[in-house]
């Protein structure tokens, strides 16, 4: 139910973002069949052993990719994310599907995984 729920979401889009929408959410779903997804706080979240990220539209047509764990991930290894003032959450700011791409989020992603699979 919640995959119908993203949908309807991603389809309510405008066009450019919707296609980042699309190309996020496939890369994020790729990394493992056990990776949920449903709207939370009127975005859309990502499961694997709780919430993992979420992905979240900001004002210039961009999209954060917002990482549950991020305070965990070394800012060295991981330099793209951004605190922006939060104790725990960690973003990467991506404005096209280019930067997509270039972005290594796979890494990132396994990472995040790794982190919420230990208890």
């Amino acid at each position: 139910m919640g995959s119908v729920h993203v949908d309807h979401w991603i389809a309510q889009r405008p066009a450019p973002q919707r296609q980042m929408f699309e190309e996020l959410r496939y890369l994020i779903k790729s990394q493992s069949s056990d990776i949920s997804e449903k709207i939370s706080w009127s975005i859309p979240f990502f499961y694997f052993n709780g919430p993992l990220c979420y992905l979240k539209p900001d004002a210039e047509g961009g999209i954060a990719v917002s990482f549950m764990k991020g305070y965990l991930m070394d800012q060295t290894e991981f330099p793209l994310l951004e605190q922006q003032g939060r104790k725990q959450v960690r973003s990467i700011l991506l404005q096209s599907v280019e930067e997509i791409a270039s972005s290594n989020l796979e890494i990132y992603l396994q990472v995040a995984m790794s982190l919420n699979a230990e208890k």
